[in-house]
């Protein structure tokens, strides 16, 4: 027969953490009106008593009284955990659900990471693209600048000529080849040869500008020397001669020369030339009208001095002439300069001492 809790003396030992539950004594056939209650921790009192008629009263705080009731299930832990402190297992639908949840997640996250390694292959092979085609550009390039730079010399002999010649030709420049947008923006091999090719048309205009500017050096200097173009004895050849022969055929006609020359605005540049032909040949007018006078007075021979400043006017010519033709020369070379990383800009360094 098992012994009944309270009747050994010994009482189960419960789990550690919780108060043991204590057993309800027998009460006695007499039960009173309301039942005994019974302290928290205290055994009950007095003989046993029969089954009680009520259910027991418990304070606050206190296990349950009375016998344990069926086997037991062991002690409930606190939060409502089973044995052990461990939460509910989740239900096979929730770990269903997390487990498509992620599957869907990581699916995203790899789609996301194709689509960017599919942009980035596509990119590369847009550089790779527009590199390949800056190579023929630059060939293409070279081989049109070296063309215009010959072409170009050839005239500038004459540069009112050259004009018609450079429209041409810097219409002619290679445009760069098609390529996808992001190659064209990303590549710089095809950044620095759409600058080549700008830089070539800018340097076969400043040609534009330094022909017009020997031209009109050319024709300033041609008018500069048709002053010159006389001299006073070629004007007055005879021996025997008078004041009123000298002012006639020399003074008046030199001095008209001059005052045509004057008459024409000086291109830039052209100042020097400009005062030279004037101070050196009013020079020569204001001795011609010296030896007039001496003539009148009734010398017998007078001296014209003319050679110094024709020769100062020669000078001046010559040297307002070479420095626009210098000017051309360097605008010419700037073609070849266009582009200094290119094979045949050493080339042009050389050339750029030959004369045009």
């Amino acid at each position: 027969m098992t012994d009944q809790p309270g009747e050994t003396g010994q009482t189960p030992q419960p789990p550690s953490g919780q108060q043991p539950p204590q057993p309800q004594q027998p009460q006695p056939p007499q039960q009173p009106q309301n039942p005994p209650t019974q302290q928290f921790g205290q055994p009950p009192s007095g003989p046993p008593q029969g089954p009680p008629q009520g259910p027991p009263t418990q304070q606050f705080g206190q296990p349950p009284q009375g016998p344990p009731q069926g086997p037991p299930t062991g002690p409930q832990q606190f939060g409502g955990f089973g044995p052990g402190g461990q939460p509910p297992k989740k239900s096979k639908k929730g770990l269903i659900i997390g487990l498509v949840s992620g599957g869907v997640a990581l699916l995203l996250i790899l789609g996301v990471a194709l689509v960017f390694i599919v942009i980035s292959a596509n990119h590369r092979a847009d550089v790779e693209e527009a590199d390949r085609a800056a190579t023929r550009y630059s060939l293409e390039l070279s081989s049109f600048r070296s063309r215009a730079y010959s072409s170009l010399s050839a005239r500038s002999s004459t540069p009112s000529t050259l004009k018609s010649e450079i429209d041409r030709l810097a219409n002619d420049v290679p445009e760069p080849p098609n390529v996808p947008d992001y190659g064209k923006e990303n590549s710089e091999r095809f950044q620095d040869e759409i600058k080549k090719a700008d830089n070539i048309k800018e340097a076969i205009e400043n040609v534009e500008d330094a022909a017009e500017n020997a031209a009109d050096a050319a024709e300033y200097a041609d008018a500069a020397e048709r002053v010159i173009a006389s001299t006073p004895t070629s004007l007055l050849p005879s021996i025997r001669t008078n004041g009123s022969r000298v002012r006639a055929q020399i003074v008046n006609v030199l001095q008209a020369r001059l005052d045509t020359f004057l008459r024409i605005e000086a291109p830039e540049g052209m100042d020097s030339l400009r005062s030279t032909v004037s101070s050196q040949m009013t020079s020569v007018i204001n001795s011609a009208k010296s030896a007039a006078r001496s003539l009148d007075g009734g010398a017998r021979s007078v001296f014209i001095r003319y050679g110094t400043q024709y020769s100062l006017i020669r000078t001046a010519v010559f040297s307002a002439e070479s420095k626009s033709r210098t000017e051309l020369r360097t605008a010419l070379g700037e073609i070849l300069r266009a582009d200094s990383n290119s094979s045949g800009s050493s080339g042009g360094s050389s050339g750029d001492n030959d004369d045009v």
